[in-house]
């Protein structure tokens, strides 16, 4: 949970930077990006976790990147690499969801595993570095 305020807390921060550097106003931005001003405040000040969606309509209305908006910069060549796989695994997503229920819930165990495998790899190579 507290990565994820702490993630909550950078885009709100990200968000406010990009606003101050257009000498804008929460309440043009919010009509910009078509939320209520209540809502884009919430966010700007780290009350709430802003939905995706809206932090694709900042990065639009910014004309930056929503790597910028996250994170605060732009994306590297390997960072690029991973995306171009993300739309790849989204692709296969929708395909996904052609597919029965047990077939989507097989998947999700895959995925699971995967999870947990890297996760361990993770610790293991925390374990090796403090030896």
């Amino acid at each position: 949970m507290e990565e994820t305020g702490h993630l909550v807390q950078n885009i709100a921060k990200n968000i406010r930077a990009l606003r101050m550097s257009k000498r804008l106003t929460q309440k043009e931005v919010a009509k910009a990006i078509g939320i209520h001003l209540s809502q884009y405040a919430r966010i700007e000040n780290a009350k709430i976790h802003a939905p995706v969606v809206t932090i694709v309509q900042i990065a639009e209305f910014f004309n930056v990147s929503v790597s910028m908006v996250v994170v605060g910069k732009e994306m590297t060549s390997k960072t690029k690499a991973l995306s171009s796989k993300k739309k790849s695994l989204e692709e296969k997503f929708k395909e996904l969801e052609k597919s029965t229920k047990k077939d989507v819930q097989i998947a999700c165990e895959m995925m699971e595993l995967l999870i947990i495998k890297d996760k361990l790899r993770g610790l293991e190579d925390e374990t090796d570095t403090s030896e």
